[in-house]
């Protein structure tokens, strides 16, 4: 799975998700920058990078899924 963060005219952040096939169940996740208008914008910075479990993504994800709830009540943006 691949999904663009922020998009602008010259800035990319893009987080990758993509399973280890050396490690059953464990994910590869990882974000990273490219600046479009640099000298080479084809390179990629990788900013985080960390393996989860499957597990672990179900979790990171119900978090997410709660704090979003959670700003929606709220009605803060």
């Amino acid at each position: 799975m691949k999904t663009d963060l922020i998009r602008s005219d010259s800035y990319v952040e893009t987080m990758t998700v993509l399973p280890v096939d050396v490690l059953d169940g464990i994910f590869e996740v990882k974000i990273s920058s490219q600046l479009l208008h640099a000298k080479n914008p084809d390179n990629l910075h990788t900013r985080f990078q960390t393996m989860m479990s499957f597990e672990e993504l179900c979790c990171l994800n119900n978090d997410l899924t709660q704090y979003l709830q959670t700003v929606k009540l709220k009605g803060t943006k």
